[in-house]
């Protein structure tokens, strides 16, 4: 897995090529050990005049596991950015996010957990959800596993509570909102290591690996966007099987050539 790391002093590391001990300082401890990068918080806890933000970058082709200093897990897709404190303050604890994640947050009913994207806020005492805001898409949807989270912001009339199994999808373009009950595990699956798809646009599953194969997609006409498609299967195969997959029903012929997949019609 790839990715990197970027101190608040503006120092890049590495963390495919660097593991072990990042940085041990009177505040945090920062250890990168397969494919997990954790940071710990010592001494004691305590208002911090400034809070050092640090970033983790996720590429194409990418996926990393994060520990934040109150011990939130975060899951990061590909092509995914993450900012966040070294520590925390003692009333909020506030991270942004740009791409997909799969947060498991540390219960603290007394310090709220607060997850901004460039849309909405998700505020949380304790739970497990999915984001997905990529700046490519138009659509932003946060899916509820377990426990409650609440959405507001610009977009949101109020303030929308999901419970698990809903997902809030916003069209931040059109400004339409829609809330629905769904199977989690299609908005989870990447975190798994699979790709799950049930009778999804093509153009919507193509977005998906996209990001993860770093490659782009053509299409010989707009009307093959819509074809809609369903399977599952691990995302760590190659993708030449994945492609048999959609040849499989005769409605499309994909055509590889280098990082360029032509998408046409079939028979």
């Amino acid at each position: 897995a790839r990715a990197e790391l970027v101190l608040h002093t503006g120092k890049i590391v590495n963390l495919g090529i660097e593991s072990g001990l990042i940085q041990s300082s009177k505040n945090v401890i920062i250890n990168n050990k397969k494919n997990i990068l954790s940071f710990q918080g010592v001494g004691e806890e305590k208002q911090f005049d400034s809070l050092k933000y640090n970033e983790v970058i996720v590429p194409a082709g990418g996926e990393y596991q994060l520990v934040l200093c109150d011990g939130t897990i975060v899951y990061l897709n590909s092509m995914t950015k993450i900012r966040f404190p070294e520590r925390f303050m003692e009333n909020i604890r506030e991270v942004e996010i740009e791409g997909e994640a799969f947060f498991e947050v540390t219960k603290n009913d007394h310090v709220p957990f607060v997850v901004k994207t460039r849309v909405y806020d998700i505020t949380v005492l304790g739970t497990k959800f999915n984001v997905m805001t990529y700046s490519d898409d138009s659509v932003v949807n946060t899916t509820l596993v377990e426990g409650k989270v609440a959405v507001s912001g610009k977009c949101i009339e109020g303030t929308r509570v999901l419970l698990p199994n809903e997902q809030l999808e916003l069209n931040y373009k059109s400004g339409i909102m829609n809330v629905r009950m769904v199977d989690v595990t299609y908005s989870t699956a990447w975190k798994d290591g699979l790709f799950r798809f049930r009778d999804e646009r093509l153009e919507e599953i193509m977005r998906v690996i996209e990001r993860w194969y770093d490659v782009t997609v053509k299409y010989e006409d707009e009307s093959l966007k819509n074809l809609c498609f369903g399977f599952n299967m691990g995302r760590h195969e190659t993708i030449d099987p994945l492609l048999q997959i959609f040849e499989l029903n005769g409605k499309v012929k994909i055509v590889k050539e280098g990082k360029v997949l032509r998408v046409r019609r079939g028979r």
